[in-house]
């Protein structure tokens, strides 16, 4: 990838190792963190699944309606 960028070879190594090891902390900390709250975070996170999806379908809904009142109200003015 270094190559087809034209990066230089030290600055781009220099970049994936920061990368690297930033990913690794934070993966491994939050890991490390969260080790004894697994339950909890999992319940959490379909919780959260659960109320974004009905949100959407919330909005999906009404943009329905809006796009179906909009499209009769057009057809009735030919």
């Amino acid at each position: 990838l270094a190559g087809s960028t034209r990066f230089a070879w030290g600055r781009y190594l220099a970049a994936v190792l920061a990368g690297e090891a930033l990913w690794l902390a934070l993966f491994g900390g939050l890991g490390y963190w969260f080790s004894d709250r697994w339950e909890a975070v999992s319940q959490l996170a379909g919780d959260l699944v659960g109320v974004l999806l009905g949100g959407a379908l919330i909005v999906a809904g009404g943009l329905a309606i809006v796009w179906r009142g909009r499209r009769s109200r057009g057809a009735g003015d030919r």
